[in-house]
C-alpha cells in the first residue's frame, strides 16, 4: 500500500494504491513502505504515528518521515 499521485480532472491528487510488490520484513501491506512514500510525497507536511508493537515494521518508514523534517 502507498500514497501516489494522480492528474484527475486536470488536478493533482494523493490517492491510496494497492500493490502486489514483494514482500518487506515478510508482510504486505508493510508500514515502512507506506510511510517512505507518505514522506515522498508529503515532505516536512507529514505526521507520522506508530500505533503497533508488530515486530520492527515501520521502524524504518517513521524515521524517513522525521527525516523529511516532519512529525
Amino acid at each position: 500500500m502507498i500514497v501516489k499521485q494522480q492528474k484527475r480532472e486536470g488536478r493533482t491528487v494523493e490517492v491510496i494504491s494497492l500493490n502486489r510488490d514483494e514482500k518487506v520484513q515478510g508482510v504486505r501491506p508493510s508500514v515502512d513502505v507506506l510511510l517512505n512514500s507518505v514522506a515522498q510525497i508529503y515532505g516536512k507536511d507529514a505526521l507520522g504515528v506508530i500505533l503497533t508493537g508488530m515486530g520492527s515494521d515501520g521502524s524504518m518508514g517513521i524515521m524517513k518521515i522525521k527525516k523529511a523534517g516532519a512529525w
